[in-house]
């Protein structure tokens, strides 16, 4: 059986170092974009462009690792 006691500095770590790892994710992030859209060689006049968020699936791993840290927690 394992030391309560023995665990504990594991377990305050590998939560640092998640809350450190991933202060810069939770930044607002924004994006633009400039330039000339052309058709051929000739500017492309009264064009509707969108622009798409791909989604990296980052906030799922998120909310993975938040549950084991929650896990940890009550073990």
């Amino acid at each position: 059986m394992v030391n309560n006691l023995a665990i504990f500095p594991f377990i305050i770590s590998f939560i640092l170092l998640f809350l450190i790892s991933n202060s810069n994710s939770m930044r607002q992030q924004a994006i633009g974009a400039k330039g000339r859209l052309l058709c051929g060689s000739k500017p492309a006049a009264n064009v509707l462009v969108k622009l798409y968020d791909k989604d990296t699936g980052k906030f799922k791993k998120f909310l993975l690792v938040n549950r084991l840290y929650f896990w940890l927690l009550l073990v």
